[in-house]
């Protein structure tokens, strides 16, 4: 038996799922997996942050960081970000307060707060100095409408 242990929200991300099921349709092998509950990324990042995921009857919309272009969508209040996290400043309003976490829950997790125009730099240096030492990043962003000019 052999195992293989990965950090990620199963349920949120199908990449796993997607590899899995490759594996079992090409693989002349046995493969059977387990998936144990737990905290996802998105979790860690509003628990760390002291921030509600959402208000009450207020939508809440998942996103990669590139897939959004223009401004802040009108079918959202609240905007999670994940892989990548860090969108474009004039796509969600740039005046908006974020909160961003890399590694969530991790020992060396990282968070930071603030206007996303204000720390879009030091963020994207952060996740380059990541990138580089561990050769892979984990990361999530939330911002919600409203929040200083959005």
């Amino acid at each position: 038996m052999r195992g293989l242990r990965v950090w990620s929200g199963f349920s949120l991300i199908e990449t796993l799922g997607r590899i899995l099921q490759r594996l079992r349709s090409t693989g002349d092998f046995e493969l059977d997996y387990e998936v144990i509950p737990g905290n996802s990324g998105i979790q860690v990042l509003m628990t760390a942050h002291k921030v509600a995921l959402c208000n009450v009857g207020r939508s809440i919309l998942t996103a990669t960081g590139r897939s959004l272009a223009g401004d802040f969508p009108n079918n959202a209040d609240t905007i999670v970000f994940m892989q990548p996290a860090v969108p474009a400043p004039d796509t969600v309003g740039g005046h908006n307060d974020v909160h961003w976490t890399l590694y969530a829950g991790m020992p060396d997790d990282m968070l930071l707060s603030g206007r996303l125009l204000e720390i879009v730099g030091g963020l994207e240096q952060v996740r380059k100095e990541a990138l580089d030492g561990k050769g892979w990043i984990v990361e999530a962003m939330l911002t919600q409408k409203g929040a200083h000019g959005s």
